[in-house]
């Protein structure tokens, strides 16, 4: 006697809790990029640790040192709210960009 397959069980779905934005620093514009006229788009890829503390930072492509510099620097003292997911602490990766104009302050 044939018995019917049950059909799959729906995977459960993974709870995400928390993980928001604390404290953001805007980078401050370098005076010598200013005087340089330097400008330009910084992107940077950071580790968000367990504890909502930024831990690896890369910079992505090629930017003016002294941008990079300002962008890895306000981004080190970001604070996050720590993310979970399904009740265990997790890492998680985030792209932020900044630009630096000289009309505006840099943002993200």
């Amino acid at each position: 006697m044939d018995v019917p397959e049950r059909p799959p069980s729906p995977a459960a779905p993974i709870v995400q809790t928390r993980g928001a934005l604390l404290k953001q620093v805007i980078p401050e514009y370098p005076l010598d990029a200013i005087r340089l006229g330097v400008t330009g788009i910084v992107m940077v890829r950071a580790v968000i640790d367990v504890d909502g503390t930024v831990l690896d930072v890369d910079v992505q492509g090629q930017p003016h040192v002294l941008l990079s510099e300002a962008a890895v620097a306000a981004l080190r003292q970001w604070i996050f709210e720590p993310l979970s997911l399904d009740s265990v602490p997790a890492r998680r990766r985030l792209d932020a960009k900044f630009e630096f104009k000289r009309d505006a302050p840099p943002g993200r």
